[in-house]
């Protein structure tokens, strides 16, 4: 391993393009194994399956609350991809993200919109799916119409278990740098 490089078991923020190829080529390595592909892949789609399953509902809560808030997450919270992100991301989609995530001139994420956020709740870091501010916990609270639907803490508190489960399996691999 070079120096400089974090060893793809490091848990530290990927910083650049490059150190998310390791991941990458470090997966092309997995996929030799058909059982350890077969496990991750199905983490993977039961992840998305349940983070899709929990977009609308989050969706409410934003339209309800963050078009009022004055500490909007996106303006003041710094994000980024963590392994578990980039890995889930390249089983997902197949690639990795073009970009990490920055801030703008602004300081907001360049993915914020006035209509939210522009990548599709898959594609964010889950940070973006898990975290409910206080607004949004009165607003469960005070609307439980707006959560029709999935029970939205024991959904993301599973998609937390399948992504250190996803993490395991993938570290239990230990490809060669």
């Amino acid at each position: 391993m070079s120096s400089g490089q974090p060893h793809w078991r490091n848990r530290a923020v990927f910083e650049n393009r490059d150190n998310w190829k390791t991941i990458g080529s470090h997966l092309a390595t997995i996929r030799r194994n058909s059982a350890v592909s077969r496990r991750l892949q199905s983490l993977a789609r039961s992840i998305a399956v349940k983070i899709e399953s929990l977009d609308c509902v989050l969706e409410q809560l934003c339209r309800q609350s963050c078009r009022h808030c004055i500490d909007v997450c996106c303006l003041r919270a710094t994000i980024w991809y963590d392994f578990r992100d980039l890995l889930f991301y390249r089983l997902h989609t197949g690639g990795l993200p073009l970009q990490k995530i920055v801030k703008d001139g602004a300081g907001a994420c360049i993915h914020l919109s006035t209509e939210g956020c522009r990548l599709p709740r898959c594609q964010r870091p889950f940070v973006c799916t898990w975290y409910i501010c206080p607004t949004q916990k009165e607003a469960m609270r005070r609307l439980p119409d707006i959560c029709a639907g999935p029970d939205l803490v024991a959904v993301i508190r599973q998609i937390q278990d399948e992504r250190k489960m996803l993490g395991e399996c993938y570290m239990s691999t230990d490809p060669a740098p």
